[in-house]
Parts: structure tokens; sequence; C-alpha cells
């Protein structure tokens, strides 16, 4: 299986305009900042892509445009495609396959939740035997799935199980558990992690690609941080990463999925609203939020621009 490159790949939000229809024609600019970012690619119809609020339909049109402006450029695709429906998880990887994403996520079902790490294992295994040319990660997030099935137990699982086996999207704090799943990748395969507030934390432990949400907004600051780690200068990293912590839970006061989605708007790209259950932020939340990134300089420091 081909790897990533190291660094850090953006959680893109999925654009809709004032009706909260599918905005296709918004992601062009998407991708023209985040190649003006120097981040390494983006991850389509993820958590921060509101995915599970997007119809079969929509999610396949969606990965086609980004496929589409990004053909012939160095962004990389990666694409969740896991649903609670197994069928609908297996035409959503056959179809990125056709689309040559270079690697194709999914979450574990979390309505009936699966009751152990073989059961998941055979779930991943089932959804990546429709694209068998494409690496495939497991998505873990707990937070949002609601089960707890240990991800190590399942990426070790899943090495035997899954002939296109490539790695784990691990969204979770747990570093123990980030270090158990790093222990049984054995370098071998990208645990790509997607908590931005520890990613300094997680680099010290050893993982080496991340995709996360906050990228799309903090890419100057998050390679800035990633620099200074590599250049020795640990104190000048570590500044950077409260830095960008601070801004990642003024963020999530406000609702964080729905928060980040006005800031892109604050930063010149309007991707239009979330959807419910998603609430968007009001114009004074709006403006409270402008007011408190401004004092904390990060109009400044953080933007792709």
């Amino acid at each position: 299986m081909r790897r990533l490159n190291e660094g850090l790949i953006a959680a893109v939000h999925t654009p809709f305009d004032a009706s909260l229809a599918l905005d296709l024609g918004r992601v062009e600019a998407q991708a023209a900042r985040i190649a003006e970012a120097g981040l390494n690619g983006v991850f389509v119809g993820g958590s921060t892509g509101e995915w599970s609020s997007l119809v079969f339909d929509e999610r396949k049109r969606l990965l086609q445009r980004w496929t589409q402006v990004t053909r012939g450029t160095p962004i990389r695709v990666l694409v969740h495609v896991g649903s609670n429906a197994l069928s609908e998880a297996q035409e959503l990887a056959q179809h990125a396959e056709r689309c040559g994403v270079h690697g194709i996520a999914a979450v574990g079902p979390f309505y009936f939740k699966p009751s152990s790490a073989a059961v998941l294992a055979e779930w991943c295994r089932l959804i990546a035997a429709r694209a068998p040319t494409t690496p495939f990660y497991y998505y873990d997030i707990p937070s949002l799935t609601g089960f707890a099935v240990p991800a190590e137990e399942v990426l070790e699982r899943a090495r035997d199980a899954v002939p296109t086996l490539a790695g784990l999207k691990l969204t979770n704090t747990d570093l123990g558990r980030l270090q158990r799943c790093l222990e049984v990748a054995q370098g071998e395969l990208d645990v790509l992690y997607g908590i931005d507030a520890l990613l300094l934390q997680a680099w010290e432990l050893g993982v080496r690609r991340a995709i996360g949400g906050s990228y799309a907004f903090t890419a100057a600051n998050f390679l800035a941080m990633l620099a200074a780690w590599r250049n020795g200068e640990r104190a000048v990293a570590a500044d950077l990463q409260v830095r960008a912590a601070r801004w990642i839970a003024t963020i999530g006061r406000y609702e964080y999925r729905a928060a980040s989605k006005a800031v892109m708007g604050l930063l010149g790209l309007d991707l239009g609203p979330p959807r419910l259950p998603l609430v968007p932020l009001t114009a004074d939340a709006q403006s409270k939020l402008r007011a408190e990134l401004e004092e904390q300089g990060f109009f400044e420091t953080a933007a792709l621009a």
C-alpha cells in the first residue's frame, strides 16, 4: 500500500448554500486554500464535513467534485465512506476507487453497535473489499460513535483480515491508546492522529501524519510548530501548540463544528451554514467569537494565507 507523506491533512467542511443545498461551486476555492497552505491533502466527508447529514447521492457528488478540482495537483484526497448500512459503505468505497482517491476511511456502525474488535475488523474487511486497490483506514472516533472497542485491537485484527489496510485514523484524547496503536502499527501502518490540540504530544510519541478539522484554518501555526520541533526548538514548538489549543478551545465554546465553519467565513471563505442538528452561530455569537480570536492574535498567525 502506498504511504502518505509526513505532515498534515485538512478535514474539510462541506459547502452549503443559504438554503442548505450542497454548493459544489465552492470546492475549488477550498482546494486553492489547502494548496496555498502547504498541506498534504484533504479528508472529505468526515465529521467536519457533516457526513451523517448528507444523503448517499450528495456524498458521491461531493467526492466527485473534490477529485475533479484536485486532479493534477499535489493534493491527495482521502474520503470517509462509513455508514450504519454496510451496503451503502461498500457502494461508497467502490465509488471512491473509481474516482481515484488516495485512501478511504470508515467508522464502525453506531446505532447497532459492534460487540468486539473481531466484528469491527470483519466490517472493515467487507467495505475494503469493494475497493481492492485503494488504501483503507479504520476510523476510530468514540466521542461520536459511542462505542469504545479498543482501536489497537481492531488494528491488530484488521492487519490480517484486510489486504488493503493502510492504518488507522485515531480521534481520541487517550495518549496511552495512541501509543498502543503505534506499537501495533510497527512503523508499517499509518496512524493518522485526529486531535489537533494534542498534535505536539502525539508527534513526540511517534505520529508523523495527522488529519484535523482545524488545519483548514490553522495551517501556518501548526506547520511552524512542526518545523520548530524538527529543528530542536522544543520550547518554541510548545508555545505554538499552546496557542493553537487556546484557539481551538475558544471555538469549541461555541459548538466546535458549527463555529469552525463560521471561522472559515471570517477568513473570507464562506462555506454556508451547517445542517441541523448543528446550529449556525447567530450574528451576535459570530461577533463575539471574532473579538475573542482577535484578542488572541488568531487572524495574524493562524490562517492559511
